[in-house]
């Protein structure tokens, strides 16, 4: 017998040059390197351009509602309670830089917001909630004279303290809804809460708890119309124009 022989397949191709064809269309391609390096940067060209549109975004979104705010006339607050003039100041002075006197609080303050109709009214209530008496030393013995505006310390009865803290506040509100600078800042706020707080609950009344307040609305009619209802000019259309 002759032994066993492959035979050629149609076409003259034999089982040894198809089992390379196999092999070669089987194995897996090499991707080049540029075309990684392509990818690559892609992804690093998407992901700055999207850190790139965050920034934008945060920068229009500020620069809008600033351009609102000053659309509708809503005044740059200056928290700081600075003072007109320093305590000390002489009268001249005080005048010369627009100031008056606050004898809610001692301190000189612009002459507009000192003057501001509600205001006064403030400062009335507070002096007929008087007559009050000032003093140099802490044992009362040398007053001060109520028409003294050049102060830098002094020593005042804890009535006066309890009733200053109620209008400092009051007058903060007021001045804020009016677009005017605080008379006082955020600490001085802390400081006269605390203290009334506290002054209430060295005798507390009572029925302290007691249920006694019904809590409603108030007013009961209150109707939101603005974000600033001091502030005449409405929103106009656009942008800062």
């Amino acid at each position: 017998m002759m032994p066993w022989q492959r035979e050629a397949l149609d076409g003259g191709v034999s089982y040894a040059d198809l089992g390379s064809e196999t092999e070669t269309e089987t194995a897996p391609r090499k991707r080049p390197a540029r075309f990684v390096l392509n990818k690559t940067c892609t992804c690093l060209l998407l992901i700055l351009f999207v850190l790139g549109m965050t920034v934008l975004y945060s920068t229009l979104h500020a620069a809008v509602l600033q351009c609102y705010a000053s659309s509708i006339g809503r005044p740059r607050i200056d928290l700081s309670g600075y003072l007109c003039a320093p305590n000390g100041a002489s009268v001249e002075v005080a005048t010369q830089r627009g100031c008056d006197w606050d004898p809610i609080s001692f301190h000189w303050y612009p002459r507009e917001r000192v003057q501001d109709p509600d205001n006064q009214e403030l400062i009335r209530g507070f002096l007929e909630a008087g007559p009050w008496h000032r003093f140099y030393d802490a044992e009362g013995t040398v007053e001060v004279d109520p028409d003294n505006r050049v102060l830098t310390t002094l020593w005042l009865s804890k009535r006066e303290h309890v009733v200053h803290c109620m209008y400092t506040l009051r007058q903060t509100h007021l001045w804020l809804a009016k677009g005017f600078d605080p008379p006082f800042n955020y600490s001085h706020t802390i400081h006269c809460t605390s203290y009334l707080t506290n002054i209430i609950l060295e005798s507390p009344v009572p029925d302290m708890d007691k249920l006694t307040v019904h809590a409603v609305p108030y007013p009961p009619d209150w109707q939101i119309v603005s974000a600033y209802p001091y502030m005449v000019p409405k929103p106009r259309l656009g942008l800062c124009n």
